[in-house]
């Protein structure tokens, strides 16, 4: 049996003229272990966003995944699996090219124990 603790919903700001590789959302520093994810974007442009797990320096990209936007559409987006960071690691939506618009991305992560 699994249970959730520290499930917490971030937000980022809605955000217009996004240039490429802006985050658009972030959950921050995290401790380790294993976390579930989901994350909601909308964008008034079609457009890229890129999930991404960070490194604990937040220099590099541990794991990235593009997500293709359609525009003025909700995108929800869940990760079936548990994914397992270490120390100071932390999950992104960045964009992947400049958007002449607007978005708005956000992120549900729980640290998974048991």
């Amino acid at each position: 049996m699994h249970s959730l603790r520290n499930g917490l919903w971030v937000s980022g700001a809605l955000t217009t003229n996004p240039s490429g590789g802006d985050i658009i959302s972030t959950t921050g520093a995290l401790k380790g272990g294993w976390y579930l994810l989901a994350m909601n974007i909308h964008a008034s442009a079609e457009t890229i966003v890129i999930m991404a797990q960070r490194n604990a320096a937040d220099s590099g990209d541990v794991f990235s995944y593009e997500i293709p936007i359609p525009a003025t559409q909700d995108v929800p987006v869940q990760i079936p699996v548990h994914i397992q960071i270490y120390k100071d690691e932390r999950f992104v939506l960045r964009m992947k090219n400049g958007l002449t618009g607007t978005v708005q991305g956000s992120i549900f992560y729980a640290n998974v124990v048991g």
